[in-house]
C-alpha cells in the first residue's frame, strides 16, 4: 500500500514538473502545435466534404488505415522531436528545433517508422471495433450540417459526435496505448535502440513503475478535461445565446491550445518517467555494488528540466 501511495505521489510530481517545464520552455510544445495545424484541416475535410458512400468497404478500410498511420507518424514524430529537444537541454545545449529535426530524421527515423506502424495497427483495430459496436446508432450517409465556424469548432473539440460510454471507453484504451508508445520512444531517441529492443525497454520501465504510469495517465486525462471545460461551456450556452462567428474562431483557437497542452502532458510525463527510471537504475547499480538495499524511486533525486544539471549527459 505504501508503495502504491508513493507511486501516486511520484506520478503527480511528474505531471507538476511537466506543466512547469512548458512555461519555461514553450518550444517543447511547438512540434505538437505543428501536428494540430496539419491534422485539423484533414479532420474538417473528412467531416464536411468526404463522401464515403462512393467507396466499397475494402476501400474505406484501406483509407482508414492510411489516415491512421499518417496520424500515428505525426504523433510519433512530434514525440521524437520533443525527446531530442529534451536531450539537447539535458546535455548542456540550448534546445533548438532545427537540431532536433536533424537528429530525428538522421538517427530516429527507422525506429520511429516501425513503432508508428505497430501503433497504427492497434489504433486501426480499436477504431474498427468502435465503428462496429456503434453501427446501430449511426446510419451511413446521414446528413451532415453545412460547414460553418460553429460546426468546425464543434468538430475540432470532439463534440460533434456527442457523448457515449462506448466511445469514452475506446478512447481511454487508445490513450493508454498512446502513452505506452510514448514510454517506448525514449529508448530509441536517448539509447539508440532498435524498435524491438525499445519495446522491451519501455515494457520494463512500465513494469517497474506501474503506479507512476497510471497516475500520469489519469492525471493527464483529468487535466485535459479541465482545460477543455471552457469550450464545453460555450457549447452548452449556444442553445440559449447566439454567438457571432468570431466567438467560434476563438473557440477553435482555444481548442487548439487545449489539445496541444493535453497531448504535451502525455508525451512529457512519459519522457520524465523514463529519465527518472534511468537515474534510478544508476542508483540501484551503485547500491548493489556497495551491498546496500535497493533504493525506491522517490529516494533517487528526480530529474528536472528546470535546472542546469545535465541528467542525460554521458
Amino acid at each position: 500500500m505504501r508503495c502504491m501511495f508513493e507511486g501516486i505521489s511520484n506520478g503527480i510530481a511528474i505531471l507538476k514538473d511537466s506543466v512547469e517545464v512548458l512555461f519555461k520552455h514553450p518550444v517543447f510544445a511547438v512540434p505538437l502545435l505543428a501536428v494540430w495545424v496539419i491534422i485539423a484541416p484533414t479532420v474538417l475535410y473528412f467531416y464536411f466534404f468526404f463522401d464515403a458512400d462512393k467507396l466499397g468497404l475494402g476501400q474505406i478500410l484501406a483509407l482508414l488505415f492510411a489516415v491512421i498511420y499518417f496520424y500515428s507518424l505525426l504523433f510519433t514524430f512530434s514525440a521524437m522531436m520533443l525527446l531530442e529537444l529534451i536531450q539537447q537541454h539535458e546535455t548542456g545545449r540550448k534546445p533548438e528545433l532545427g537540431g532536433a529535426l536533424s537528429e530525428t530524421l538522421s538517427k530516429d527515423i527507422v525506429g520511429m517508422l516501425v513503432i508508428s506502424l505497430l501503433w497504427a495497427v492497434v489504433w486501426f483495430m480499436l477504431t474498427v471495433i468502435q465503428a462496429i459496436l456503434s453501427s446501430g446508432k449511426k446510419k451511413r450517409g446521414a446528413s451532415r450540417p453545412p460547414p460553418s465556424p460553429q460546426e468546425a469548432a464543434r468538430v475540432l473539440s470532439g463534440s460533434a459526435g456527442g457523448f457515449s460510454w462506448l466511445g469514452l471507453g475506446i478512447n481511454m484504451i487508445k490513450k493508454l496505448v498512446r502513452m505506452g508508445v510514448y514510454l517506448i520512444l525514449p529508448a530509441i531517441a536517448w539509447e539508440d535502440r532498435g524498435a524491438w529492443d525499445a519495446i522491451k525497454r519501455g515494457a520494463s520501465v512500465l513494469r517497474s513503475h506501474v503506479a507512476e504510469f497510471m497516475t500520469a495517465y489519469a492525471g493527464s486525462g483529468i487535466a485535459g478535461a479541465i482545460v477543455f471545460l471552457p469550450a464545453v461551456l460555450v457549447f452548452w450556452f449556444e442553445s440559449k445565446v447566439h454567438f457571432p462567428d468570431y466567438v467560434w474562431y476563438a473557440v477553435i483557437f482555444y481548442t487548439a491550445c487545449a489539445w496541444v497542452f493535453s497531448m504535451y502532458l502525455e508525451q512529457m510525463s512519459m519522457a520524465l518517467l523514463f529519465m527518472w527510471h534511468k537515474k534510478w537504475e544508476a542508483a540501484a547499480k551503485k547500491a548493489q555494488e556497495k551491498g546496500l538495499p535497493m533504493p525506491a524511486l522517490n529516494e533517487v533525486p528526480k530529474p528536472s528540466l528546470l535546472d542546469d544539471i545535465p541528467d542525460l549527459a554521458g
